[in-house]
């Protein structure tokens, strides 16, 4: 037989609760019955030299019986989350088994969704593995912080040819994309508040301004900079509010700059960041 027959064949027998495979059925699948482990897919046959045949075993845990890492069976997540969104608290393990899940386990991880058996029952528990992400890893409104808008920018590679090319449209285009990777909801300010800032995280959770330091050297820029985050906090009554800087080193120490860093610390007592080219 082929691997891929074998395959699905012990996948079948895994669903079905099958623990072990005589000899004889390892013999005809065409393996070396001579080995005392044997390895396939996601299977792992193990001599049992006390009681004869093989036991039959999963060699990664973290990953499904077509043997992917459980985040990438975009299939299964689909389904999970749907459930998740429609507030149905949980699934039966039949329901995973058609996604070829190992219900030989709990909890079982899938992206920010967690699987947990309920009891000795065969329904599984859905919620979600860390309170402060959706199910599809990114975080909830209800979470951001400044630390987390941190972690964000930490995971962005800014180099020094961005520095020099990128206008600040251009930067804060590609920030907005990145930032959504991490977070449920990123957007532009609009409306009332177009144009004040250039990137909204969540319902007004936080907003952040951007500015070159190459253009903030200039004293002009340097004053309605100063102006943008004193009528945010005007007319929002908010110091959520950050004042995101990119340049490089030098720049990072030009008087306007430096200035402008201790006003925002100090006087507006916002956020204040400078994101370092490398």
């Amino acid at each position: 037989m082929k691997e891929k027959e074998i395959v699905k064949t012990i996948q079948e027998w895994w669903k079905e609760g099958i623990k072990g495979l005589k000899t004889k059925t390892v013999e005809k699948f065409g393996f070396d019955t001579s080995l005392q482990k044997i390895e396939f897919g996601n299977f792992l046959l193990i001599k049992d030299n006390l009681f004869g045949g093989y036991d039959l075993k999963i060699k990664d845990k973290d990953k499904d019986l077509d043997n992917l890492p459980y985040n990438n069976n975009k299939n299964s997540f689909m389904h999970l989350e749907a459930l998740f969104k429609q507030n149905i608290p949980e699934i039966h393990s039949d329901e995973l088994k058609s996604f070829n899940i190992n219900t030989r386990i709990s909890p079982i991880i899938i992206r920010n969704i967690k699987l947990t058996q309920s009891g000795l029952s065969q329904r599984y528990k859905i919620e979600l593995n860390d309170i402060e992400k959706g199910p599809d890893e990114k975080w909830l409104d209800k979470s951001i912080d400044f630390k987390k808008i941190l972690i964000c920018l930490h995971e962005y590679k800014f180099t020094l040819k961005k520095y020099n090319e990128f206008s600040e449209v251009n930067l804060n285009s590609e920030l907005e994309t990145h930032f959504k990777h991490y977070f449920e909801r990123v957007a532009k300010s609009v409306g009332k508040q177009k144009g004040l800032f250039d990137i909204v995280l969540g319902d007004m959770m936080f907003v952040i301004e951007l500015k070159l330091a190459s253009s903030l050297k200039k004293t002009g820029e340097r004053q309605r900079a100063s102006g943008q985050v004193k009528q945010y906090i005007t007319e929002f009554n908010s110091r959520n509010f950050l004042f995101l800087v990119a340049g490089d080193k030098s720049d990072k120490q030009d008087k306007n700059v430096k200035s402008l860093e201790f006003e925002i610390l100090k006087e507006f007592k916002c956020y204040y960041y400078y994101l370092e080219a490398e």
